[in-house]
């Protein structure tokens, strides 16, 4: 009998939440399969992804592969972190039974015979202390992950922190925010500017406020209370309970909904799309058409906000306490138009990656991608322009009170007027 590849391999406890509710196996080639205890085999609310429901086989690379390698971070910052912890980029289970304590989403995963700690620990930060965790380089940061145990996907640095509050301290804040420290969870995400994108913060300020004026939920965010320079966002995906309690919603981003890795995220021919991530919705939300609707005008308002970088991670589904599955707010929305990077969709929008090539008959291959009439999308996309257009200029001087003034939010401003004036065209 052929020997099972995963005879010497590492195995993963996988809690959701505070329930131990599998194992994930990867062998030396890199491949994953992820196995239900039988604890959970009758409680089919403790599946780990809307894609590998809960059943006695195992799951096997495939599908395990696109539930947990979208946990990990990306890019040069899982580079940065594989190298620090001496394994491969593309050593999943390695890298995860290193930093997957706090990933996003319910799910959190430890070394077999290793327990998530009873009691989570934090340490207080300080702003000097805050500003240290975004100072150091990129061994210190992929150090900082290990002691934290934070697997936060995508590309960019970042922090979670809890915050609550506080007493007054002698500057006046009336907030703390605490480390996690060993997989600890966190309730809020904070970023600072990179050097090659001056602005950052204050743009995705102004971004956040812009799709939240054109009716679309939205995460709260705001300037961190300690340090205005670093952005901070409220994670939905986290619920206090009044004891002060962290409890994690489950929540599952557009490439594990659709069957992709995180490769996958800018739409080729092999990736995701609306249509798919449109399909998704309406096998498991609970309000399939208000969602669908909700993610029509989130594509609009990106396009006028200049966003080139809403890509199908930036798009989520929260599970609730009860189990009940709707469109996460949006999130991770810039105006990367003011940078000199990608112009091009990341995910087609009536069959184009470009917005010069709109045309006024783009508008029914738009209604069939969302499943709406080409009446409804037009009107959909009149009232984004109207709110953001009227506006941007409101939302801009806000920024500035709330973060300071900087020459980003002047080219934003024109960027997101001009985009509001060509997608006007093509209403026509």
């Amino acid at each position: 009998m052929a020997a099972d590849p995963f005879d010497s391999i590492r195995r993963l406890g996988v809690w959701k939440d505070t329930v131990h509710v599998g194992t994930l196996e990867g062998d030396h080639a890199g491949r994953l399969r992820f196995t239900y205890l039988e604890s959970a085999l009758q409680r089919p609310e403790l599946a780990v992804s809307v894609r590998m429901p809960v059943r006695r086989k195992p799951w096997e690379d495939a599908d395990a592969m696109v539930c947990f390698e979208n946990l990990l971070p990306e890019g040069d910052l899982r580079t940065h972190i594989a190298q620090a912890t001496h394994m491969a980029s593309k050593d999943v289970s390695g890298l995860l039974g290193v930093i997957g304590g706090e990933c996003a989403g319910a799910l959190t995963l430890w070394p077999d015979g290793v327990e998530p700690p009873a009691s989570p620990r934090y340490e207080p930060c300080s702003t000097q202390s805050l500003g240290q965790l975004f100072d150091g380089a990129n061994a210190q940061y992929a150090l900082l992950q290990q002691r934290t145990r934070q697997a936060m996907s995508g590309a960019q640095d970042k922090v979670v922190l809890l915050r609550r509050s506080g007493d007054h301290d002698t500057h006046g804040h009336t907030v703390e925010y605490l480390l996690p420290l060993d997989g600890a969870p966190g309730t809020v995400l904070c970023k600072r500017d990179r050097g090659s994108f001056p602005g950052l913060v204050n743009n995705e300020l102004a971004a956040m406020s812009l799709m939240e004026r054109a009716g679309v939920p939205t995460a709260a965010h705001t300037a961190n209370t300690l340090d205005r320079t670093i952005y901070e966002t409220v994670r939905f995906d986290r619920e206090v309970s009044s004891d002060g309690r962290v409890r994690r919603l489950h929540a599952e981003d557009g490439c594990q909904i659709t069957g992709y890795t995180s490769l996958a995220k800018y739409a080729d021919p092999r990736g995701p799309s609306y249509q798919s991530i449109m399909a998704a919705l309406r096998r498991h939300s609970a309000d399939a058409v208000t969602d669908g609707e909700r993610l029509l005008r989130w594509a609009i308002a990106n396009i006028v906000i200049g966003n080139r970088d809403a890509h199908a991670k930036n798009i989520s589904i929260l599970h609730d306490m009860n189990g009940t599955i709707r469109l996460a707010p949006a999130y991770d929305v810039i105006c990367t138009l003011v940078y000199p990077i990608e112009t091009m969709l990341p995910l087609p929008f009536g069959g184009h990656r470009h917005t010069k090539a709109f045309t006024t008959g783009m508008w029914r291959v738009v209604a069939r991608e969302f499943s709406v009439t080409e009446a409804y999308a037009r009107e959909v996309a009149d009232d984004v322009i109207v709110r953001v257009g009227t506006q941007v200029d409101d939302v801009l001087q806000r920024t500035v009170q709330i973060a300071g003034p900087h020459h980003v939010l002047t080219r934003m401003g024109d960027v997101v007027k001009a985009e509001c004036a060509q997608l006007r065209a093509t209403l026509a």
